[in-house]
């Protein structure tokens, strides 16, 4: 009788499987910024919607899951402070990321993309036990344009602080005979128009950047180089 009604007890307080009571997981709704409305009319178009998430299990491994394009969309993440969560839109744009606080809503930003997307860079081992808010309080402006990998020394050293937050040089870009039109960054708060005269001018960090003109269907792809030279590739988007 004592054995049937410990165990009755015990079904009661969510011990035993299938409870959600001491579920290593929990279900969240991730609430994702707008996109720009052009990129809205792309997908009312026919444009390709899959979007990609990425999230931790309990074993510290990186588990995806493929998805169409919402604002808001569930998932059931580790129920650990701080847990990763990166979302990647369509059209090539950069990730929004989010980190779990024990609120039912998860709210998705690009601060957060490029921090989840860097500890996603690191060790498991890392990615516990850290405060991100200090370091999203530093990030300004286009998150991609801090430098990575002071970011990544600063995680693995457990050297953290708002200082771990480094702005990369920037870099005359200048480009000709590009086609005409308003070209939009990965970061999509950032665009440059092109005039008559075809030339593209910006500035950018070393390394690999993405643009795209919706009105004519194609992407520039360019790289910055050190020496000045910036070869880029205007090719048809692929959506």
């Amino acid at each position: 009788m004592k054995t049937r009604v410990l165990k009755s007890a015990l079904l009661g307080a969510g011990v035993f499987c299938g409870c959600t009571v001491l579920s290593p997981t929990v279900e969240v709704i991730l609430k994702l910024p707008p996109l720009p409305e052009s990129f809205k009319d792309r997908l009312q178009n026919g444009a390709d919607n899959r979007c990609l998430i990425l999230y931790e299990n309990d074993n510290g491994n990186i588990c995806k899951k493929e998805i169409d394009y919402t604002q808001t969309a569930s998932l059931e993440i580790l129920k650990r402070e701080n847990s990763p969560v990166l979302f990647y839109p369509p059209f090539s744009l950069r990730p929004y990321g989010g980190f779990f606080t024990g609120e039912s809503i998860l709210q998705m930003t690009w601060k957060g993309g490029f921090l989840v997307e860097t500890i996603y860079k690191t060790d498991a081992a890392l990615r516990k036990n850290w405060n991100p808010q200090p370091l999203l309080e530093r990030i300004n402006g286009n998150p991609w344009h801090n430098d990575e990998n002071a970011l990544r020394s600063a995680l693995e050293t457990r050297t953290i602080n708002r200082y771990s937050i480094k702005k990369k040089p920037l870099y005359k870009v200048v480009l000709k005979d590009v086609p005409v039109g308003v070209w939009i960054n990965r970061w999509p708060h950032e665009k440059v128009t092109v005039p008559e005269s075809r030339i593209f001018e910006t500035e950018l960090p070393l390394g690999y950047e993405l643009f795209l003109n919706l009105e004519t269907g194609q992407r520039l792809s360019l790289y910055v180089n050190e020496n000045g030279s910036t070869p880029f590739l205007i090719t048809e988007a692929e959506w």
